[in-house]
C-alpha cells in the first residue's frame, strides 16, 4: 500500500497515454512536449509524466 501512494494522487490516470496516442507520439515525447505548454494544467501533467516515466518520484 505504501509503495503505491502516488497512484491515489493522480487525478486523471491515462490522460498522458491518451494524448500521446492521439498525437502519434510516445509517452515520453508527449510528456516532454506538454512540459513546455503555456497551460499550467497540461504543463503539470507533462512534468509529472516525465518524472513517472524516468522513475524519479523523489525530485
Amino acid at each position: 500500500m505504501a509503495d503505491h501512494w502516488i497512484q491515489g494522487a493522480v487525478k486523471h490516470p491515462g490522460a498522458l497515454t491518451a494524448a500521446a496516442k492521439r498525437n502519434g507520439r510516445s509517452k515520453l515525447q508527449e510528456a516532454k512536449a506538454e512540459a513546455k505548454s503555456s497551460n499550467p494544467h497540461i504543463r503539470a501533467r507533462g512534468v509529472l509524466g516525465e518524472r513517472f516515466i524516468k522513475g524519479d518520484l523523489r525530485k
